[in-house]
């Protein structure tokens, strides 16, 4: 680490004129050791610890520069500054004040920047004591220009375009679905022409719901998360419809997948072979994240010639040559249980249900509830609602993995939160690095396996429970971030009296901006009882008004 110490350097600059110019006896080592004694009695010192390397790849834009300063003697620190500046950089930086961890107090300092482009970032810090002595530190980081190399497509919903236009689906539903005829299961042979052949949309639609005028429905929802997908990406989304994938274009000639990643939407209406070829995208090894509350229910044809759809099951309907009968509600019921891990959860939006933990502000509308136990439960709403059909549901954000690939499922209307900041944050850090691969998320699984094999190593002789818990959201009120406080969880087992609970990073720490791990063990005296261990995020949002230093503002 570099030090200069303007008082020692000035006089050394004298003495050294003096006595070169006069053919002194003092050479350079006499000097050295000159600068060396008055160095010790004016020890000042910065160190940069985040980023903790010299050349330090960061994977977003907003970023928090930690260190710490420290001096020798009794002189204290007056402040210490920083600058960011993007590289070539020849000139001499903007020297700001960083944010000392308490008034006066610079052994810990904080630095916030916002980097405005991809590339390469020097970062230098400058410590100056109260004795007027100086010291720098310094560390370039660099900002990629894309965090994923990855092929990603979003599917856009238009079979359910077709059924929820005016004339379609939907005007025959509210006439006949669960009426007298379709009680007594009788066949209904009129107003068919609303169930076959409804043309697909190209464009804004009337839709059954509001016919006077034409929009496309939750399109906003689909634009918004192409945008956040789209930022980390180094080539354009594919923007694919349901035709698209109904003729097999999410596949090479060979038969592999053609991308790594499809969003879906509200593709409510599919016919069987993309159906089927959306399981065998995920059995390739493909990941697909549903991003809708009603998906995959009702089965429809294809009619090329005229770009167009009919009702054949489902939606509690089926649908022949004779007429339209009463049928089954969800289409694929078991095969979803199967291969993507949950089903329609049919309760009425105007049921009453409440989320214990919602941490999106989300109002139920349409949901899915979980039914395969091999789902990863990241956040579990929580709700209260419970009848004879559903004990207990869970209704929940998840992941699950079947064949070779991965289905995420927001569980959720997605487009019901597509302006909430914090759930689009979460969009951000958990579910697109679990669908496209972070190295920060391949990092996060090292550290959690290093944990764990230090929990067995230490109670070789109980056996571990762990829970993954939903994540905690706050906001910063400052460069530091945020003061936590959280509950114990109560997935722990603290009925033990000689147990007792301990977390790290404990409730009422100052949490930085970003996500932090927090994991709590329930410690047990008796050797031969059950380790309890949970770990959720705690989420700390970028304050409302900005704070965060622009290089070049």
């Amino acid at each position: 680490m570099q030090r200069i110490y303007f008082s020692s350097f000035i006089t050394i600059i004298i003495i050294s004129s003096i006595f070169l110019s006069s053919g002194s006896l003092f050479n350079a080592d006499t000097l050295m050791a000159i600068a060396a004694t008055e160095n010790q009695a004016h020890n000042v010192s910065v160190t940069i610890t985040n980023p903790p390397g010299h050349n330090q790849t960061v994977l977003t834009k907003s970023i928090i520069i930690n260190g710490t300063a420290t001096v020798n003697g009794g002189s204290g620190i007056q402040i210490v500054e920083a600058y960011v500046a993007k590289l070539p950089f020849n000139g001499s930086g903007d020297y700001r004040p960083t944010k000392p961890v308490a008034a006066g107090n610079w052994s810990k300092w904080s630095f916030p920047i916002f980097l405005n482009d991809s590339g390469s970032y020097l970062v230098k810090a400058r410590v100056t004591s109260n004795a007027g002595d100086q010291n720098w530190a310094d560390v370039t980081i660099d900002l990629p220009e894309h965090v994923y190399n990855k092929k990603v497509a979003f599917i856009e919903p238009t079979f359910t375009y077709a059924a929820y236009r005016t004339r379609a689906f939907y005007d025959f539903y509210d006439k006949y679905s669960f009426k007298d005829a379709w009680s007594a299961n009788k066949t209904i042979t009129t107003d068919l022409n609303l169930l076959r052949d409804r043309p697909i949309p190209h464009g804004p639609f009337p839709y059954y719901a509001h016919p006077t005028f034409s929009d496309i429905p939750y399109i906003h929802y689909f634009n918004v998360l192409l945008q956040h997908v789209q930022k980390y990406m180094p080539s354009p989304v594919t923007r694919m419809t349901d035709v698209d994938v109904h003729q097999g274009k999410i596949f090479q000639a060979d038969g592999r997948n053609a991308y790594d990643v499809l969003f879906l939407f509200h593709n409510e209406y599919l016919t069987s072979s993309e159906y089927n070829n959306l399981r065998q995208f995920v059995s390739n090894g493909g990941n697909i994240v549903f991003t809708e509350g009603n998906i995959l229910y009702a089965e429809v044809s294809y009619n090329k010639s005229n770009d167009s759809i009919t009702l054949l099951k489902g939606h509690n309907w089926n649908v022949n040559g004779s007429g339209a009968t009463r049928g089954i509600a969800e289409r694929w019921l078991n095969e979803n249980k199967e291969w993507m891990g949950s089903n329609f959860w049919v309760v009425p939006s105007n049921v009453t249900v409440n989320f214990r933990n919602n941490p999106f502000n989300y109002t139920h509308t349409e949901e899915q509830y979980v039914t395969n136990p091999k789902a990863k439960i990241l956040i579990n709403y929580e709700t209260t609602y419970s009848s004879q059909e559903y004990p207990n549901p869970t209704i929940a954000t998840y992941y699950m993995d079947y064949g070779k690939g991965r289905v995420i499922n927001l569980g959720i209307w997605g487009h019901m939160v597509a302006d909430n900041k914090a759930f689009l944050s979460y969009f951000d850090n958990t579910i697109i690095p679990l669908a496209l691969g972070s190295p920060l998320d391949m990092a996060q699984k090292n550290i959690s396996s290093k944990l764990n094999v230090n929990i067995r190593d230490n109670t070789s002789t109980s056996s571990i429970h762990t829970t993954r818990l939903p994540p905690v959201v706050a906001e910063a009120a400052d460069a530091s971030g945020a003061v936590v406080n959280y509950s114990l969880p109560s997935a722990l087992n603290n009925t033990n009296a000689q147990s007792g609970t301990e977390c790290k990073p404990p409730s009422g720490s100052v949490f930085p901006i970003g996500n932090t791990a927090v994991k709590c063990i329930s410690k047990h005296n008796n050797n031969n009882a059950t380790t309890e261990m949970a770990t959720f995020a705690v989420e700390v949002l970028e304050p409302s008004s900005p704070f965060f230093f622009n290089p070049g503002s």
